[in-house]
């Protein structure tokens, strides 16, 4: 065997040099070098910049400044001084009350001056805020709304007195007739200015006029 081996080498030998030899071993030496550079390089740059850059600044300046400045300004100071009127416990109807002897003194009282005949009549026909019965003030209703009084003849006057200045404001300044006669011929008339306290004979003189009534 091993001559027939050999004879089949030598035979092959004179064949061809570039013969591949037989090899007895079943190596698979199976170089399967599958280099498959498959470099699937997908650089799929899917730039989704989705800018959606919504501007929803809604600037919605409503100005509602409403400006309601109309006349109620003027009617809510009205009824302000209507509603201070009505509390003040000096108001009587038709003036200004003497607290100390519960007399109501006309005011405003008319302009003007009058004489002593007219200065009654005008008194007695008074009709004011539902009362007729208005009359010339008495020496002794002016000497305590004055007060502070010197027997018949000066007091205070309005604008000392602590009475009645509270009642008049400004203080009353006028001449003014009383009712109370002196000596049967003479009627007392009061300088509210002055505090002065005088009687005068004379019809013909002129004074000013406020009539008073007891409230009731």
């Amino acid at each position: 065997m091993k001559r027939v081996i050999f004879a089949l080498t030598l035979l092959l030998g004179a064949c061809g040099q570039d013969a591949i030899p037989f090899r007895s071993d079943a190596g698979t030496d199976l170089d399967a070098d599958s280099d498959s550079d498959s470099d699937s390089d997908t650089d799929t740059d899917t730039d989704s910049d989705t800018d959606s850059d919504v501007d929803t600044d809604s600037d919605s300046d409503t100005d509602t400044d409403t400006d309601s400045d109309t006349d109620s300004d003027t009617e809510s100071e009205t009824e302000s001084e209507t509603e201070d009127t009505d509390t003040d416990p000096l108001n009587c109807d038709g003036g200004r009350l003497d607290t100390g002897n519960n007399v109501c003194w006309q005011h405003p009282a008319p302009l003007g001056e009058v004489t002593l005949v007219n200065a009654l009549a005008y008194c007695d026909g008074l009709v004011l805020e539902g009362h007729d019965d208005w009359a010339l003030p008495s020496l002794t209703q002016v000497k305590t709304l004055l007060g502070d009084c010197v027997g018949d003849s000066v007091c205070d006057d309005c604008g000392e007195s602590a009475k009645c200045s509270a009642m008049f404001d400004p203080p009353l300044e006028t001449i003014n007739w009383m009712s109370t006669i002196y000596m049967d011929v003479y009627r007392y008339y009061v300088g509210f200015d002055s505090g002065m306290l005088g009687v005068m004979a004379s019809t013909s003189m002129t004074f000013s006029v406020r009539c008073v009534r007891v409230n009731t």
